[in-house]
């Protein structure tokens, strides 16, 4: 189980209680600010500001963690990366022939 992680925007309002933010495809992160919830006649909707930023800043935060990279971090860095994982794997594979990956792909 990976640690619970949290995000804001500095200088600005906490929410009252941290938003789960479970669009990523990630049950860890939660938002402490920049969540607007809005009343339509269709139900509650969401809306997060500065979308692109926080999953930048949730990218950032998978790759310097000390943990290994759990499955769903690695299909989220890999879809913000706008990659298959066939293309992922043939640049895995390119690294490791040049010698930039100490492990080689199956």
């Amino acid at each position: 189980m990976t640690k619970r992680a949290e995000f804001l925007i500095k200088g600005r309002w906490r929410l009252a209680e941290p938003f789960h933010y479970t669009a990523s495809g990630l049950d860890n992160i939660f938002l402490l600010n920049g969540v607007t919830i809005k009343k339509t006649s269709y139900g509650p909707m969401v809306e997060i500001e500065n979308l692109n930023g926080l999953h930048h800043a949730i990218g950032l935060y998978i790759i310097e963690k000390p943990e290994p990279v759990t499955g769903a971090e690695f299909r989220f860095l890999r879809k913000q990366m706008e990659l298959t994982q066939d293309e992922l794997a043939v640049q895995r594979r390119g690294r490791w022939r040049r010698g930039r990956s100490s492990r080689p792909c199956p």
